[in-house]
């Protein structure tokens, strides 16, 4: 069974290749989640993962736009972080990698 940090990283990782970066500066991302991961992002307590990941401020998600603003600390999650998950989707083997960079931040 997952403890809470593992499965906020793991829906997170699930997501994200479903998504795409819409717009992001450093401390703000917005992602626009593709039909294909709907359910998933939905399925995502926002308010528990803002408050349960280190460094994530807060998380808004808009339904009818399928988009997710996540606002952030850049000093403790670096903004190529994001590029890095972004590019899960595109080399899913990198997972294991992004997973602990993610796991890493409750260190």
């Amino acid at each position: 069974m997952k403890n809470s940090k593992e499965l906020m990283v793991h829906n997170l990782m699930r997501l994200l290749p479903h998504a795409d970066i819409q717009h992001h500066i450093p401390g703000r991302i917005r992602l626009k989640v593709r039909p294909s991961g709907f359910r998933i992002a939905m399925s995502m307590d926002s308010a528990s993962f803002a408050r349960a990941v280190p460094g994530i401020q807060r998380v808004k998600t808009n339904a009818v736009a399928r988009s997710v603003v996540i606002e952030y600390d850049e000093q403790i999650i670096s903004p190529d972080l994001w590029d890095r998950l972004k590019g899960l989707g595109e080399d899913p083997s990198k997972a294991r990698e992004i997973e602990e960079s993610l796991l890493a931040l409750w260190d």
